[in-house]
């Protein structure tokens, strides 16, 4: 499990979008806080949360949905039109994500491809059977919530698909994994202006993160990162950080009017599907 937000902003007059997610991983017996939940592409940063295998193998068929993405994003048309293609090719990517899932779990437990099934092989075998089956194809999820924040268009995109196979377009923010809903009702106490400046969601989205570390498979370890319209990401400075974690510690949550003006918001540019650094939420020797 896992938390992982994304929220809409501006910067320097172009859209922005701000992602953070922690680095926990746990299983049966063990946790670890060492395992980056974005994944990079031309123009596309995916967000995971679930089961990891599952979350890899979704990612491969969204690798190749945003590439789809990408040449639509070149057509004319209206802006809201290219978000409806959007949306479609991301849940052509769930259904043959889920096909595959169904036909393994079939064929591991039945000997049956679902062609197979389908086509003929239903047909000879009893009622019961055949619904057992049925039911447990209908049952079959993806394991998977992913944001998805698409650059190949004009204003960033905030995408959000389900383990059902639903995909829903964000306007503002969105988190998922088991702190979603903490975060969640961090982030609702106050309308979200998507056209609000970059530290005061910085301020928003950590505050969110801190209190859904609450959440015990919420890990501490941070990745804070913030994309540009322009498509280029970056990590947050030192001096935000440390701003940061000074302001998610007092009862006022809104920066003052020219704290921005008084630090470089944006770190180090990141390359390609370079991780940005990874930051702890309590370190007890940062000195307040």
């Amino acid at each position: 499990m896992t938390l992982c937000i994304a929220a809409a902003c501006r910067h320097d007059g172009q859209s922005a979008v701000v992602t953070c997610a922690d680095w926990q991983v746990t299983g049966p017996q063990l946790a670890a806080d060492d395992y980056y939940k974005l994944r990079h592409y031309p123009n596309a940063t995916i967000m995971i949360s679930g089961e990891l295998a599952a979350a890899d193998d979704f990612c491969f068929d969204l690798q190749e949905a945003i590439k789809d993405c990408n040449v639509i994003a070149q057509a004319d048309g209206e802006f809201e039109q290219r978000v409806g293609r959007y949306l479609e090719r991301l849940r052509g990517a769930a259904r043959v994500r889920k096909r595959i899932r169904a036909g393994h779990q079939i064929a591991m437990k039945y000997g049956l491809s679902l062609d197979s099934f389908y086509n003929n092989v239903s047909l000879k075998m009893p009622k019961w059977l055949y619904k057992r089956i049925i039911d447990e194809i209908q049952e079959v999820q993806l394991d998977v919530h992913t944001i998805v924040v698409y650059s190949g268009d004009r204003q960033l995109l905030i995408l959000r698909t389900g383990p059902r196979g639903g995909m829903f377009w964000e306007r503002n923010y969105t988190a998922i994994g088991s702190g979603a809903l903490i975060a969640n009702t961090v982030l609702c106490q106050t309308p979200h202006d998507s056209n609000m400046s970059l530290l005061n969601c910085l301020t928003r989205v950590v505050t969110a993160k801190a209190s859904a570390e609450r959440d015990p498979y919420v890990g501490r370890n941070t990745s804070l990162g913030i994309i540009l319209g322009d498509g280029n990401r970056y990590d947050v400075s030192n001096d935000v950080w440390q701003y940061l974690m000074q302001r998610v510690r007092t009862p006022a949550v809104i920066p003052a009017r020219d704290d921005d003006a008084q630090m470089d918001l944006l770190g180090r540019r990141l390359q390609d599907s370079e991780a940005g650094q990874a930051r702890y939420t309590s370190d007890p020797h940062m000195q307040f």
